[in-house]
């Protein structure tokens, strides 16, 4: 699994951010400070048409120096988080979303 990811993230992304939607679109609730909720409805397909460059990922662990998780930045901005735990059964990635929306918005000139 990390060698995939470390090798192959630009294959992976569309994957996940494929996933991240069960809906054409997602229903974005955030808590704001002060108590105040920011509301977002956000499109998939807008995530899905995203391209990938594989030479503007950089990670914050090698192959041999990754231990449980591994942060993933694309293009500097900080994209998410790679989990694989030596005492679960599963491998887990967490999408920082103001990031992956800031980027795509960049792409589409927004």
């Amino acid at each position: 699994f990390k060698a995939l990811v470390l090798g192959h993230c630009a294959a992976l992304m569309p994957i996940y951010a494929q996933h991240l939607f069960d809906c054409d679109h997602l229903l974005w609730i955030k808590d704001r400070q002060g108590g105040a909720l920011q509301v977002e409805v956000l499109d998939g397909e807008r995530f899905n048409a995203f391209q990938w460059d594989s030479s503007k990922f950089a990670f914050s662990q090698t192959l041999e120096s990754w231990n449980e998780s591994c942060s993933v930045s694309y293009d500097g901005v900080p994209l998410g988080n790679f989990q694989a735990h030596r005492h679960r059964s599963s491998y887990k990635f967490r999408f920082n979303l103001a990031n992956l929306i800031r980027l795509t918005s960049r792409s589409q000139g927004r």
